[in-house]
């Protein structure tokens, strides 16, 4: 049995959770999964390919009020996720998982990918550059994930 989560990103995107554990084979932690479902609830911006990432509290996509760093500059004027991708899988176990959903995401749609966690990597982020913009991206940065699932 699945727990449903809803999760509004501003007011241009919404990312539906599902989460679920499963025991860890060699580690003395459960493992989570979490469906995440984005839908595009803007009037008339896609998304590019998104990235979304679990993660523990150390990890940020970004600070409020600071520059963002390369690989973030880089997916918010091209679209690109694969800088930010190796940056946060560079973090070790700090992360336990980076996906990107693949394509343009328009208005009023919705894409879902499974991302997997553990109890110290409990917090998701999501990012997309914004089109057609040229250095606009929407995120949610270290969101906590729901404690628990169902286990399987």
């Amino acid at each position: 049995m699945f727990k449903k989560i809803t999760f509004t990103t501003g007011l241009v995107a919404a990312a539906l959770l599902f989460a679920s554990t499963a025991f860890a084979e060699g580690y003395n932690h459960y493992k989570r999964y979490y469906e995440v479902t984005l839908t595009n609830i803007t009037k008339g911006q896609t998304f590019t390919p998104q990235l979304i990432a679990s993660h523990n509290r150390k990890v940020s996509l970004f600070e409020l009020g600071e520059p963002a760093s390369d690989e973030l500059a880089i997916l918010a004027e091209a679209g690109n996720t694969d800088p930010l991708t190796l940056s946060l899988l560079e973090a070790g176990h700090k992360v336990s998982d980076v996906q990107t959903i693949a394509g343009l995401l328009g208005p009023g749609e919705s894409a879902s990918i499974t991302i997997e966690a553990t109890r110290a990597t409990n917090r998701l982020s999501i990012a997309a550059m914004l089109i057609p913009t040229n250095d606009t991206f929407v995120a949610l940065d270290s969101k906590a994930l729901p404690r628990k699932g169902s286990k399987t």
